[in-house]
């Protein structure tokens, strides 16, 4: 019994060479490619504009949020009136604050603004999603 399951590893990795080198060709034999044949000349990318992107649950195209905007605010306390400033400044729809622990939902909002507050409630980073 042992000898048959020794036996069979060896009789399959036979069997794989054996399949492998039936296909293989010499590369000599390939003829070479009729390049006059062949269209080598390049278009110009098409100069598209990607669609807008829209609010989710709405029909308004909005912008993306830019992060690096509202990274001025850091340092600042998270007041109602530095949030709203921040989120002028990167364009976002929507803002949250984070703070540390704070559970929150992972979808991702490209018009929203997110910023991070420590314990003091003191903006300690801003991104989007």
């Amino acid at each position: 019994m042992t000898r048959t399951l020794l036996a069979l590893p060896l009789l399959f990795a036979f069997a794989a060479t054996a399949c492998a080198q039936e296909g293989t060709v010499d590369v000599d034999d390939i003829a070479p490619a009729d390049t006059d044949a062949v269209d080598t000349t390049l278009e110009a990318p098409m100069a598209v504009e990607p669609p807008p992107r829209r609010m989710p649950g709405t029909g308004e195209a909005v912008e993306q949020c830019d992060a690096e905007a509202a990274r001025a605010f850091v340092g600042q306390e998270a007041t109602a009136e530095v949030v709203e400033q921040a989120r002028a400044a990167a364009g976002a729809e929507l803002v949250r604050t984070l703070s540390p622990g704070q559970m929150v939902t992972m979808e991702y909002h490209f018009s929203r603004l997110n910023l991070d507050v420590d314990e003091a409630n003191v903006i300690t980073g801003a991104r989007c999603g």
